[in-house]
């Protein structure tokens, strides 16, 4: 602004000079101007501080705003404890979380810390003390306190250290959050993680964290012995497969509820998986204390569960595995309860085995067997032994029966009876099986034309082949393969895979006899239904089992049984088969009886694939039956 020239009109105005104002009031205006510029100036610049003020107080006031409107909306409590006064200031939230009102708590350190948990106290104690810390250090800790609803509450504290003017901390501020939802969710996380779902027992990862306990437990006291007692189910599977999984489930659930029962206090009760259930007992005096517990389980098993109205009868067998210096690791005595387990099963289910170290051997070379096994096909181990089968009208071979023989690079000539169910149980069986069927059909080819003879050939097919494997496709395949007619081709099976799934078995059966080739059913006599099998199967014939064979001219009941299954197959249109037919006396009796067919070391044991061809040269005209017992 012009101060000078506003002065200037101002005079002239207030004494009527008009424009012209005299030299001698020049300086005087000059200094007045000079004043009021200076004057102006200063007005101006406090101004300016008042503004600065007024935006600093404005926004102070937004920020209280905002301050005290997240305090009333956030889930936290807020609190300011003055260490020089030894008051604290809580906000309506903190109060809030432990169910108190504004009046409730006033503003001491005491309202606080005798509300902590008696476990807890010492320690939140401890990270509030100012001891070590420095200016706008920050501290957080969580512990229980107590609600007014008497129950505790999980919280989380976290606060910052403050100064005065002269460095010297005389405050902490912070916050104080409920997190007992939170601890809860994570308590159920970390039970859910260590405990089977269906049945609330501990799961594998607790077991093992248990059993290490122990293991080491073992190692610092003397004398101190634990036992694992591993048990499963007998033919749970069949359970699940006809009354369904949910059923199965209700059914493990109250197996379940009897190990709780007979449980003491620090043993564990785990559920590894399926209906495999592992038990830890501590602090046993001997192996008979897991003997009698044992023992126990399973008679409270074998009684009856009624479960939606159906009455289920289960058995288990169970493996004993009892500490011993040598246990390093949980999987070792796990181990050995496992085998010890299958033991049991082997011996017919329904007992219990304890822990052998042998037993380890045999699960060795089991393991190392089944591994060779799986090399034996490619590495061309595998041949074929053949056993002929004699009319006892001609005298003559009307088939060769084939045998598979493993010829282990190391083991041996290893026993049929040592694979083939390994082979069954892996599933191995269906691969060998094909090979089998195939070999022996390319043989069966090769001595029909180099002896223009009509002598076929059998072959055994296992339960796994028969239940998984399309056989009529296969068969077909092999026939076109090898040019063999399938009249030449008979197929046995075991009566106890016939009647697994009679359905399936009759339409399979059926399928086959289409095909021109022949049936028999292997080992006749010794299943559960040998009456309704051949009544209901498509079949030419049954094999009386060797061990009503070999017990002919000594055990009478025998006798009547033979010569009855023997009536009853040709009243029924059936062929018989006797094997195992090893003596004179055998002979005589089958033949006096009619059986049709004879197979025994009497006239051959197994042989190679060279020496049967020699066999059958030999013996093409066929045997004199009866100067075997004149």
């Amino acid at each position: 602004m012009d101060f000078k020239g506003l002065l200037k009109e101002q005079i002239a105005k207030r004494f009527g000079l008009k424009d012209n104002i005299p030299d001698k009031l020049m300086p005087f205006i000059e200094e007045v101007d000079s004043l009021y510029g200076q004057m102006a100036k200063e007005h101006t610049g406090k101004d300016a501080q008042i503004q600065e003020l007024n935006k600093e107080i404005e926004a102070l006031k937004l920020q209280l705003e905002r301050y005290t409107i997240s305090s009333l909306g956030s889930e936290e409590g807020l609190w300011d404890w003055n260490f020089d006064t030894n008051e604290i200031y809580y906000s309506k939230n903190w109060k809030k979380i432990i169910g108190y009102e504004d009046d409730d708590i006033t503003g001491t350190p005491d309202e606080w810390f005798a509300k902590i948990h008696l476990n807890d106290v010492d320690r939140v104690k401890k990270v509030f003390s100012v001891n070590k810390k420095n200016p706008n250090s920050t501290v957080s800790t969580t512990y229980q306190i107590l609600h007014s609803d008497g129950e505790y509450r999980w919280v989380t504290t976290k606060g910052t250290f403050l100064d005065n003017k002269d460095g010297r901390i005389n405050r902490i501020v912070g916050s104080h959050k409920d997190i007992t939802l939170q601890k809860v969710a994570e308590h159920q996380l970390l039970h859910d993680a260590l405990h089977d779902n269906l049945t609330g027992l501990a799961n594998r990862a607790l077991f093992f964290d248990r059993l290490t306990f122990f293991i080491e437990r073992a190692k610092r006291v003397k004398d101190y012995k634990y036992a694992v007692v591993f048990m499963d189910l007998d033919r749970f599977k069949v359970i699940n497969d006809s009354l369904g999984h949910l059923f199965g489930d209700q059914l493990l659930i109250q197996i379940a509820e009897i190990l709780k029962k007979n449980m003491r206090g620090n043993d564990t009760i785990a559920r590894l998986g399926g209906d495999e259930f592992t038990i830890l007992l501590d602090n046993v005096e001997d192996i008979g204390d897991a003997i009698r517990f044992s023992k126990r389980i399973q008679r409270e098993i074998t009684t009856s569960f009624n479960i939606k109205g159906h009455d289920v009868f289960v058995t288990a067998s169970i493996g004993i595995a009892i500490s011993t210096p040598e246990i390093k690791r949980p999987e070792e005595i796990l181990r050995n309860a496992d085998i010890s387990m299958y033991q049991a099963k082997a011996k017919g289910r329904s007992r219990h085995e304890v822990y052998r170290p042998e037993m380890h051997t045999t699960a060795l070379n089991l393991f190392y067997l089944e591994k060779d096994l799986r090399n034996a096909i490619d590495n061309k181990e595998f041949e074929l032994y053949f056993q002929p089968i004699i009319s006892s009208e001609s005298g003559k071979i009307v088939r060769l029966e084939s045998l598979i023989r493993w010829n282990h690079p190391e083991r041996g000539l290893v026993n049929p009876l040592s694979f083939i169910p390994l082979a069954e149980e892996t599933g191995m069986i269906i691969d060998i099986g094909e090979w089998v069927l195939k070999q022996s059909c390319v043989e069966s080819k090769k001595w029909q034309d180099l002896f223009n003879i009509d002598i076929g050939v059998s072959v055994n097919f296992s339960a796994r082949q028969f239940q998984f494997q399309n056989i009529a496709k296969l068969i077909q395949k092999v026939s076109k393969d090898t040019n063999i007619n399938l009249h030449n081709l008979e197929i046995e099976i075991t009566e106890t895979t016939a009647m697994k799934n009679i359905d399936y078995s009759v339409k399979v059966l059926n399928e086959l006899k289409l095909l021109g080739l022949k049936i028999s059913i292997d080992d006749f006599g010794i299943g559960y239904s040998s009456l309704s099998c051949i009544n209901i199967l498509p079949i030419d014939s049954i094999k009386i089992d060797r061990t009503f064979t070999r017990n002919i001219g000594g055990d009478t009941k025998n006798v009547i049984i033979v010569e009855n299954l023997i009536s009853m197959a040709h009243n029924l249109n059936l062929k018989v088969v006797a094997e195992g037919v090893e003596t004179p006396e055998q002979l005589q009796f089958l033949m006096e009886k009619k059986c049709d067919e004879l197979q025994g070391y009497l006239f051959s044991k197994p042989l190679s694939r060279e020496k049967m061809y020699e066999f059958i040269e030999k013996q093409n005209n066929g045997y004199d039956l009866k100067a075997y017992y004149k």
